[in-house]
């Protein structure tokens, strides 16, 4: 499966909070903060599970002035950076309850 068919979802034990443009995450598990500038506040806000990497993108680029290519690269590596520190789950299909994808 490809990065950007798979469903993102933010993990639930997650504590976070939208500041502004901005957002916050705290990982309860490792205790770290992870701050997050305008447009990732903007992919973690729409990391909901009803959404592909490729929504995500088209919606960011809706929004935000940026090169499609650019974004979809920049979006991708952000989105594994997430999934390797566990804030995020990559799923083959929409919703939390899919069997997650192989990435």
């Amino acid at each position: 499966m490809r990065w950007s068919d798979s469903y993102i979802l933010r993990e639930e034990r997650l504590a976070w909070r939208i500041i502004g443009d901005q957002a916050v995450v705290i990982n309860p598990r490792d205790n770290m903060l992870y701050p997050m500038n305008p447009v990732a506040a903007r992919f973690w806000e729409l990391a909901d599970g009803s959404r592909s990497l490729s929504g995500i993108v088209a919606i960011l680029f809706d929004e935000f002035e940026v090169e499609r290519q650019v974004l979809e690269h920049d979006v991708q590596e952000f989105a594994a950076q997430l999934a390797e520190k566990g804030l995020i789950g990559v799923y083959a299909e929409a919703g939390s309850g899919g069997e997650k994808a192989k990435t």
